[in-house]
């Protein structure tokens, strides 16, 4: 028989936990528009910390991997997204 154990992961901790490598990149710019909108109406929490790190940091390794151009622009918007997050938290 087969022990699967490791391969199993439960629901609650893939929505804590996301892997944003799974992500279409549509899905990964609509989950930033989500993150966006939610520091706008909430206070930042540390689940939407933790969504907003994963996303800029996927968001990164993709502008890496697709070359100088096109991140350029991408490289932009994680730059206005950090400001926004140090913003909200008052950090610098």
């Amino acid at each position: 028989m087969c022990d699967n154990k490791d391969n199993v992961v439960f629901l609650e901790d893939f929505k804590k936990e996301r892997d944003m490598n799974i992500l279409s990149f549509s899905e990964l710019i609509r989950e930033s528009s989500n993150i966006v909108n939610e520091l706008e109406k909430k206070p930042l929490s540390e689940e939407l910390g933790t969504r907003s790190k994963q996303v800029l940091t996927e968001m990164d390794k993709r502008m890496d991997q697709d070359g100088f151009s096109l991140s350029q622009g991408l490289k932009q918007i994680r730059l206005d997204l950090e400001k926004r997050l140090k913003d909200i938290l008052g950090t610098t």
